[in-house]
């Protein structure tokens, strides 16, 4: 799906304006009013010499290349 919506917004730009309109009217009512956002941070080790991954501060593993992906959950069902 992700390839074919790819070669579809090039041959019409502004598809992905438009589905993002039709997915916020679609989901919008299913969502509460208020929302909680949780922000959180993780390390990620890695194996080898993956693109990305970076010296930085790993509690478990000092030293190894790793990667620090943010998340974002929704508070209320996570």
């Amino acid at each position: 799906l992700y390839k074919e919506l790819a070669r579809l917004g090039r041959t019409c730009p502004t598809l992905p304006t438009e589905l993002r309109v039709l997915n916020q009217e679609i989901i919008r009512p299913c969502l509460p009013s208020a929302l909680i956002l949780d922000l959180d941070s993780s390390v990620e080790n890695v194996y080898g010499d993956q693109e990305g991954a970076a010296k930085g501060t790993n509690p478990h593993k000092p030293g190894r290349k790793s990667y620090h992906p943010l998340l974002a959950f929704e508070g209320q069902t996570r």
